[in-house]
């Protein structure tokens, strides 16, 4: 609800989606459109571990960027600890 009796915007945090592997409920088609945020995002940041909030606005489906966080926790990430290691891992033998 935007412009409620508070001025605010409302969301029900029940539907919420930690994480891009937590998004089979998403609207059709917002997996893809968030992944090429995601790679945009990359490329123009020149940066490759980062986060993005995202909120879909459920009647359009739309999406909204509203956060950018350079030092994300990665909460809702399965397995992260080895996911960071393996970019690491890749990222030393690429410039060794």
């Amino acid at each position: 609800e935007v412009g409620g009796a508070s001025g605010g915007v409302g969301f029900r945090s029940h539907s919420l989606v930690l994480s891009l592997s937590d998004s089979a409920h998403l609207p059709d088609g917002a997996r893809a459109v968030m992944i090429a945020l995601v790679e945009e995002f990359a490329e123009q940041l020149g940066c490759r571990l980062f986060g993005l909030d995202v909120l879909v606005e459920e009647a359009t489906g739309d999406l909204v960027v509203v956060d950018v966080n350079f030092f994300p926790t990665f909460n809702g990430v399965p397995d992260f600890p080895s996911i960071l290691r393996l970019y690491l891992s890749q990222l030393a033998a690429k410039h060794s």
